[in-house]
């Protein structure tokens, strides 16, 4: 199950702020059945990091870094999608999501 997802965005996007990331990840750490893996996050649509996917790539690996000195198993970054993959990959991520270059664009769900 994955625990934590930073907010880099408004609207469709959501998770946790960066500020609230130590306080989920021990509420995680305290919880039977629960294991926090490490941090995910999609490129922001809008705020601060819109349209800057790189710099938003760097800051998840910084948060990640930072998460790891209390929870050093939570080693996962995902970042990155197929539009934007080497940026992530460049950033640091260990987990890209490709979903549209393998399978193609596919309708909405909900």
């Amino acid at each position: 199950r994955r625990a934590a997802a930073p907010r880099s965005g408004r609207g469709e996007r959501g998770g946790v702020a960066p500020g609230g990331i130590e306080e989920l990840a021990d509420l995680v750490a305290r919880s039977e059945g629960l294991r926090l893996d490490g941090l995910m996050t999609v490129a922001p649509l809008t705020g601060e990091y819109a349209g800057r996917q790189q710099a938003a790539f760097e800051r998840l690996v910084d948060l990640s870094t930072s998460l790891r000195v209390a929870h050093p198993a939570a080693t996962m970054v995902s970042a990155g999608m197929s539009g934007d993959l080497e940026q992530a990959v460049a950033a640091g991520a260990t987990h890209v999501r490709v979903g549209t270059a393998v399978l193609g664009v596919r309708p909405r769900l909900g």
